[in-house]
């Protein structure tokens, strides 16, 4: 069974490895049946319109819901040109809870910290800070993975001294031929990212996406695949450093 963390400051504590799901769709209704059944309790999906496709695919179940908005982005529309504008922080606030036949599901609505409009924010990540300081939140969505490290240690200590959950975005997330490395018997490159990821102690949940049974089976038995060893998350963050240093 997947080990449970603290959400934030928060007495909400969910499965280390939560599952976005595609749908409303029978296949993803059946990864949602299955991910429980191995101990996921946290489950992103893309609209409010989906809830009661996912009670009915789970029943009464004590699980945490990261429910996507379709309200304006924070801080302004999104500006291709921004700094930092292809990372995608989420703003998660609590909703309600759906008790009886409908839960106990914990729901948290998701709004997109957005490009910064004039005079705001320069970039994504400082406006993240302004909504980390602002109190409203309580658990921020952050991409990371071993190929987008953007985010950066400093925002995630800033989130989480300030109380907040954090989310882990973007898994299992593409990898290049410099991250080949990872693969090896007892362990795939899919279950390495995760593990990277879930290294890193700020973070309350690795979020991964999933398309099948398959891959759902290969992420929650990513934390008991041969571990990473000391020296291979060194060279991923050595590798991303690189990367980012060559872009400036």
């Amino acid at each position: 069974m997947l080990e449970q963390r603290r959400i934030g400051s928060s007495g909400i504590r969910v499965s280390e490895i939560g599952i976005a799901l595609q749908g409303p769709d029978d296949e993803s209704a059946e990864i949602a049946r299955e991910a429980r059944k191995f101990g996921v309790d946290l489950f992103a999906i893309g609209d409010s319109d989906h809830l009661p496709w996912l009670t009915d695919a789970l029943g009464p179940a004590a699980v945490t819901v990261l429910v996507a908005t379709q309200s304006p982005p924070i801080g302004g529309t999104f500006r291709p040109d921004a700094p930092d504008g292809r990372l995608a922080f989420i703003s998660y606030s609590s909703l309600t809870e759906l008790p009886g036949a409908m839960g106990p599901y914990r729901l948290f609505g998701g709004w997109e910290i957005g490009a910064a409009a004039e005079g705001g924010a320069a970039s994504r990540a400082e406006l993240a800070r302004k909504v980390i300081d602002g109190r409203s939140t309580q658990i921020i969505g952050v991409p990371y993975t071993p190929a987008e490290q953007s985010a950066g240690l400093d925002l995630m200590r800033h989130a989480h001294r300030a109380g907040l959950g954090i989310v882990a975005m973007g898994l299992p997330g593409p990898a290049g031929e410099e991250h080949r490395f990872l693969a090896r018997p007892g362990r795939t490159l899919a279950q390495a990212s995760i593990q990277f990821v879930l290294a890193n102690e700020y973070v309350s949940c690795a979020l991964v996406g999933v398309r099948s049974i398959g891959e759902l089976r290969e992420a929650v038995d990513a934390p008991a695949a041969q571990a990473l060893t000391l020296g291979e998350l060194e060279r991923l963050i050595e590798l991303y450093a690189h990367r980012a240093d060559g872009c400036m």
